[in-house]
């Protein structure tokens, strides 16, 4: 992060301290959500939540955390997606796997949801297929909101899959 920081012990660096040093640091990719993106990617490694943060501001991080931490921060400066860093991306209230294998779900995409449950009969039987599914999001939503929907999410690469399966 800098050099004051990388020469102290790491248990002598606060959240606050390293949070700050994110947030700075990912200016440049995450602009006004560096400071949101410093702490889910702290999050991600400590297993404390945003309240846990902002009531502990003082907390020492061990050198395991801080450094998983700063690996993740060069990651998300390099331009690597904030959504794969962390390993999921939440889509009609669902919390779904992405990995490098799948494309990221968009905002966007809720509205092709918002269409077929609009649009389609709600209590008839439904056949859907859903043709290179990736991340399932879409199969998975329509099957949560409309359970009787015969539901068949197909795609063409196995390691997509895999994540919708999972």
């Amino acid at each position: 992060m800098n050099a004051a920081t990388d020469t102290m012990d790491p248990g002598t660096v606060a959240l606050a301290v390293a949070i700050g040093e994110a947030r700075r640091r990912l200016q440049t990719v995450a602009g006004d959500c560096a400071g949101l993106e410093a702490s889910l990617l702290l999050g991600r490694v400590s297993g404390l939540n945003r309240a846990a943060q902002l009531a502990s501001p003082e907390l020492p991080l061990t050198a395991s955390v801080l450094t998983a931490f700063r690996h993740l921060v060069d990651q998300r400066d390099l331009g690597n997606p904030i959504a794969h860093l962390l390993g999921e991306r939440e889509f009609w209230g669902l919390t779904l796997e992405v990995t490098p294998a799948v494309l990221i779900p968009r905002p966007e995409t809720e509205l092709l949801v918002e269409t077929a449950l609009r649009t389609l009969p709600r209590d008839a039987p439904v056949d859907i297929l859903e043709l290179g599914t990736g991340s399932g999001a879409i199969a998975v939503a329509l099957a949560v909101e409309r359970p009787a929907w015969r539901i068949t999410a197909t795609d063409i690469s196995g390691p997509a899959l895999a994540v919708a399966r999972r």
